[in-house]
């Protein structure tokens, strides 16, 4: 998986993310690799931690494991 599949599974991952927390219309998620994921995307801690377990089931590697990821650009950078 190249580092462009990896970013799109992700940011896919994030947004599915996002719209189980129901804080954010559907229709409004822009997720790119700059996003927050506190500030703009509105991820509290348990949505955190499911988030760190999707990745951990789409990619078979912990990225929350050493430190909370700030951005999905920081998720990114630890799978590739």
């Amino acid at each position: 998986m190249n580092k462009e599949e990896i970013e799109k599974s992700v940011c896919e991952i994030v947004k599915i993310t996002v719209r189980n927390q129901d804080i954010i219309h559907t229709s409004e998620i822009t997720v790119n690799p700059e996003s927050n994921l506190r500030q703009d995307l509105g991820l509290d801690s348990l949505a955190l931690a499911e988030l760190a377990v999707r990745i951990e089931a789409r990619f078979n590697i912990d990225v929350f494991e050493d430190s909370i990821p700030k951005t999905v650009n920081e998720i990114i950078n630890k799978l590739t």
